[in-house]
């Protein structure tokens, strides 16, 4: 078990010798649905999940309303789900797993920069695999047989850069 300092709790321990798996608890502030703003292209989203979920509708004809409601949605959730709703207008590129995963790095990375709770958590899993739990996520999550973890690969990365950015900064 793991004593959370900052608010109180008791956490079981999440952190194995290899892997760091997110989801409730300790490492929470890596999850998209945290509370943490987000601002890109001019624009602030509640969550990373906001963002991400309504960047599968940018410059598609039509679809600034479905932005809006994904935007002033009540929860991270509920944003999905509006995504879901609507999947017959998102954007071509997104067939593309390349695509999604590139857009949720960019997201990720923007949250680490902007957020010092985020990159403190995210520098306390050192160098260990991030995993996501989800068991209903092969994509993103990395718990199950066929699971590709590209969650925990994007924040693996984005830890990385902002790493050896600090680095530089202190030769």
């Amino acid at each position: 078990m793991v004593f959370c300092f900052s608010c109180g709790n008791i956490f079981l321990d999440m952190v194995t010798t290899r892997k760091v798996r997110f989801g409730d608890g300790l490492y929470y502030s890596l999850s998209n649905y945290s509370a943490h703003e987000i601002v890109m292209n001019g624009h602030n989203w509640p969550t990373s999940e906001h963002a991400y979920q309504q960047s599968k509708f940018i410059n598609t004809v039509g679809n600034y309303e479905i932005r809006n409601q994904i935007k002033y949605s009540d929860s991270p959730a509920k944003a999905k789900e509006i995504a879901h709703d609507n999947r017959n207008k998102y954007r071509t590129e997104w067939r593309l797993p390349s695509f999604k995963v590139y857009t949720m790095y960019g997201i990720l990375k923007v949250k680490a920069l902007k957020h010092e709770e985020v990159r403190r958590c995210l520098f306390s899993t050192k160098n260990r695999e991030i995993v996501e739990i989800n068991p209903s996520d092969s994509f993103w999550a990395g718990c199950g047989n066929n699971s590709q973890n590209w969650l925990g690969k994007c924040w693996m990365r984005v830890r990385s850069e902002i790493w050896s950015d600090l680095c530089l900064e202190f030769k």
